[in-house]
């Protein structure tokens, strides 16, 4: 069957092939010719995760619902009538390119690349511009939002950098998959700890609000905390233990940091003592960059007593990796990577990790089961989240994201050590359980208010943990049939 539509000719794909349909030809044309596997036609992912994109984005653009009852006596036409160029504060323009994102990657891939991958591409920025310019009408008629067609301009901007990075997944996803295993396979827990490191430094950093004034980076150096006593202190408005929750999270990522860095130093033939070593030394270095640059940050404030925490985590993270593991094992891990998560250390931090939850959880006042009643929840999903600034939004979106992720991959460690079937489903079960916990610690909390989102987070955290792992899984399955 030809691939570039129905009328075809017989050494090509007709006038109407577009450069992009050209490209995907001559990128298969030469997979098959060096017997490498070519880029699959069909759908890479359901059409339900499209539905769920668009559904969440019509929920995040509405939300309040405070909704005008005017709404019920115009049309579509007259709405659009009322919609004005009103450029928005930076923060607020990235926000609406980079929400319409997914829904141009998801519609591409979603839809089979047979015939012209133009198709659907095509499919997925009319997609993109109906809801926009649907919901920017609707936003003339809620209270707490304002239309523009600037917005509609930065939303087709978001959807046709999505479709053209579902592109490039289509033309080059099977040759960076085939890299991805391969580089895995190599040299894992090096690429574990490039992976962490980088992450660490993204996060300790966002939202990259670099100060550019003489005024601004003395304020920085005055605001520092140089004492270590800083630990102990909580922030007005804050719970008790939201200082130290933050700082032990950090020490044990950095400890996570520390455990990989010196086990992909064993695993490229290092001796103990250099590996611990190694180890140690670039996670200290790069805690202090972390640390350095959040002097010139307006949203960060440089702290010692986070750096001292955080050199501790890589050392104990190092040491536990390199004179614990590597020799109760006798490098027996390098065969079978799963010796390096034993139960009792998954165990210690999933219990660590759940705690700092619950201490992040307790309010100023103290926890009481008579103050849980449901009067105290807010039962609208993400309200809290949007009557913040969209950078504090999306710093907590993250931070529980990244909170329950962790939790999903040890509970997911530990099924797999037990071999239980259909594991992603009680993992997914028991992280949600964990997350309706803590809520319900917050409902009992004076001075904290809880919500769904955290519940609803928890769950997107799990499945994206279980899709990544089943992704690596059918990598390594792909490239050893290849």
């Amino acid at each position: 069957m030809p691939l570039c539509g129905e009328s075809t000719a017989s050494n090509g794909c007709g006038r109407g092939e577009t450069l992009i349909s050209r490209s995907i030809l001559e990128s298969r044309d030469r997979d098959a010719r060096r017997g490498v596997a070519v880029t699959p036609e069909g759908p890479l992912v359901s059409w339900v995760w499209a539905v769920v994109a668009v559904s969440a984005l019509v929920y995040g653009s509405l939300i309040p619902f405070d909704v005008s009852p005017s709404i019920y006596a115009g049309s579509l036409m007259s709405s659009l009538d009322g919609l004005r160029f009103v450029v928005a504060p930076l923060s607020d323009r990235l926000l609406n390119i980079g929400i319409y994102v997914p829904i141009g990657f998801l519609v591409v891939l979603c839809l089979p690349s047979r015939g012209s991958i133009t198709r659907g591409a095509i499919v997925a920025v009319i997609c993109g511009l109906s809801v926009s310019v649907a919901l920017e009408a609707t936003q003339m008629h809620v209270h707490s939002r304002v239309g523009s067609w600037y917005d509609v301009i930065l939303n087709l901007t978001g959807a046709g950098i999505g479709v053209w990075v579902a592109i490039a997944v289509r033309l080059w996803g099977v040759h960076l998959a085939k890299w991805v295993t391969e580089r895995l396979e190599a040299q894992l827990f090096a690429s574990i700890s490039a992976v962490v490191a980088v992450g660490l430094l993204l996060y300790g950093l966002f939202p990259f609000d670099f100060v550019t004034t003489t005024e601004a980076m003395f304020s920085g150096f005055r605001h520092a905390r140089w004492d270590l006593f800083s630990i102990r202190h909580a922030s007005v408005g804050d719970p008790p233990f939201a200082a130290i929750v933050g700082q032990l999270a950090g020490a044990g990522c950095f400890a996570v940091l520390g455990y990989v860095s010196a086990l992909a130093n064993r695993e490229r033939g290092r001796r103990p003592v250099v590996s611990f070593g190694l180890a140690v030394k670039h996670g200290m270095v790069l805690a202090s960059v972390i640390e350095g640059m959040q002097l010139f940050t307006g949203s960060h404030v440089f702290d010692l007593a986070s750096l001292v925490l955080r050199s501790l985590g890589v050392i104990l993270g190092a040491w536990f990796a390199t004179f614990v593991i590597d020799e109760h094992t006798e490098g027996r891990w390098r065969k079978y990577p799963g010796m390096v998560a034993p139960g009792l250390l998954l165990g210690i931090a999933l219990l660590f990790q759940v705690s700092l939850l619950v201490a992040d959880a307790l309010g100023p006042g103290g926890w009481s089961l008579a103050n849980v009643s449901a009067g105290s929840f807010s039962w609208i999903p993400f309200r809290l989240l949007w009557e913040q600034s969209s950078l504090t939004a999306i710093d907590s979106s993250l931070s529980i994201l990244f909170s329950y992720g962790s939790v999903a991959i040890v509970v997911a460690l530990l099924m797999r050590r037990r071999q239980v079937l259909h594991s992603w489903r009680l993992v997914t079960t028991l992280v949600c359980f964990v997350a309706f916990a803590i809520e319900i610690v917050k409902a009992g909390s004076l001075g904290r208010t809880p919500d769904p989102t955290d519940v609803i987070l928890a769950f997107c955290a799990s499945i994206v943990v279980w899709r990544f792992a089943s992704a690596l899984g059918a990598m390594r399955r792909s490239s050893s049939v290849v």
